[in-house]
């Protein structure tokens, strides 16, 4: 077992990404050899955890296209549960090490690394390793190339790993209590087989579409097309200061209230993007907003699936946020949402098909005391079996259909597997095979079959 009656075994892999030329070209370069141009992962309950351009992601250990690492080093045990670091590592996705914040020279996998290994063990990774990216910039030659290489660095799905399990899109992988793992040395060069019996499925970790309100530049559109509204539905300076205060927070969306934003959903079908961007923000903070609010901003949405694509994606970025965070009791129409939403794709807006996913990703996921609504699942199995699936074209939203699929298989109901099946779910999982985690799919094709 990769862990003792005294904790868990916390390893940090090392590679070298120039496969032993930084030695040869380094010389050349910057005017000394360099040992290595290193990544890093985290070993630890039996998954690998690095940080790159897409985040945080995990994998099986040495499950990366890297294959094994150059050097393993014990960083000793930790007694922090699985779950404790499940919940770091959303909060570091979420902030610190967030893949839009990722910096090859300045915050970096290494970083990371060096960072869970100080949270799990009270140590670090080993310091030449933190200490390459100023060695390599304080030379003269380092600093004229480094926005060279900056350039070339592999980003989003480019990125020379596999496309694992990213924290921001999916959230941390559940971690069994129980799993065996064999990992030989691979600091000789012997080979390594690791088997586990990790569970991914459920997803319990929902996606939100929480980029911040530009406040200033929406104020500035909303009063240019207040201008060009009739009377009835234009806002006076009251409104437009009560509108600007719901969008900083500091004003309560009571009903009232909601009278302003809604004269915003009422204008023209083009002009709707202001209060729609508002809405996509609020369903991350409704709260204790009145039941009778809520319906309304459901209804709103609803129909704006079906008025041009800027609309439609701001509309399902929305009920993404709000399934999210409050999950299905507050989204009463579930299946006229799903029967719009199908009829969107394909779509050459990339962000649609982002947000429609993500949707039905946290449509899946298991909410309260009751878990899930085998209603729901029936209905997402279908939707997904009979469009969606042959609809997108993105690699993440294969991804996210197949753990959809997953989260309804989960638990084994009858009418959920039988339904899958009699659709010819298989047909689905073999037309994602190599556009998706393997260990993913490999569970889902378990819970159908068996």
């Amino acid at each position: 077992r990769s862990f003792t009656s005294m904790g868990f075994k916390v390893q940090v892999y090392i590679y070298d990404l120039s496969q032993g030329m930084g030695r040869t070209l380094g010389p050349a370069l910057i005017g000394k050899p360099i040992e290595g141009i290193w990544h890093t992962g985290i070993v630890v309950y039996g998954r690998e955890y690095y940080f790159g351009s897409a985040g945080i992601e995990s994998c099986p250990p040495a499950g990366t296209l890297l294959g094994n690492p150059l050097d393993v080093k014990d960083l000793g045990e930790t007694e922090i549960p699985p779950e404790v670091f499940n919940d770091y590592l959303k909060t570091q996705s979420q902030s610190r090490f967030k893949g839009e914040k990722y910096n090859l020279f300045k915050h970096n996998c290494n970083n990371f690394s060096h960072e869970t290994a100080q949270f799990l063990t009270g140590q670090g990774i080993p310091q030449h390793i933190l200490d390459l990216p100023n060695e390599f910039l304080s030379t003269p030659m380092g600093q004229m190339i480094a926005p060279m290489i900056e350039q070339m660095t592999p980003s989003g799905q480019n990125i020379p790993f596999t496309m694992g399990d990213a924290v921001e899109r999916l959230g941390v992988p559940e971690v069994s209590s129980t799993y065996e793992e064999v990992v030989n040395n691979h600091a000789n060069g012997h080979s390594s087989t690791v088997s586990s019996n990790v569970k991914v499925f459920p997803v319990k970790s929902p996606i939100l579409l929480n980029n911040p309100l530009n406040i200033e530049g929406m104020m500035k559109k909303v009063e240019e097309l207040n201008n060009e509204q009739d009377e009835q539905n234009r806002l006076d300076e009251n409104e437009l200061k009560l509108f600007a205060g719901v969008a900083k927070g500091i004003v309560r969306l009571s009903e009232e209230n909601f009278a302003v934003v809604e004269k915003g959903l009422r204008w023209k079908e083009e002009n709707r993007f202001p209060a729609l961007d508002l809405l996509r923000h609020k369903c991350l903070h409704l709260g204790d907003t009145e039941s009778q609010v809520v319906d309304k901003i459901v209804q709103y949405l609803v129909e704006n699936l079906s008025t041009g694509e800027t609309n439609a994606q701001l509309s399902t970025a929305a009920l993404t946020n709000l399934v999210a965070k409050h999950g299905h009791s507050k989204l009463t129409k579930v299946d006229e949402v799903m029967e719009r939403a199908s009829t969107l794709l394909p779509s050459s807006h990339k962000k649609l098909e982002y947000h429609l996913t993500s949707l039905v990703h946290n449509l899946s996921i298991p909410h309260g005391e009751g878990g899930s609504n085998l209603e729901i699942h029936v209905m997402l199995v279908s939707t997904i079996l009979t469009s969606l699936h042959s609809s997108v074209q993105q690699a993440e939203s294969h991804e996210r259909l197949l753990i959809c699929l997953g989260n309804a298989l989960h638990g084994g109901r009858e009418e959920v597997v039988g339904l899958a099946s009699l659709m010819e779910a298989n047909n689905f999982l073999q037309k994602v095979e190599g556009k998706v985690d393997a260990g993913m799919l490999s569970e889902v094709k378990s819970m159908l079959n068996n």
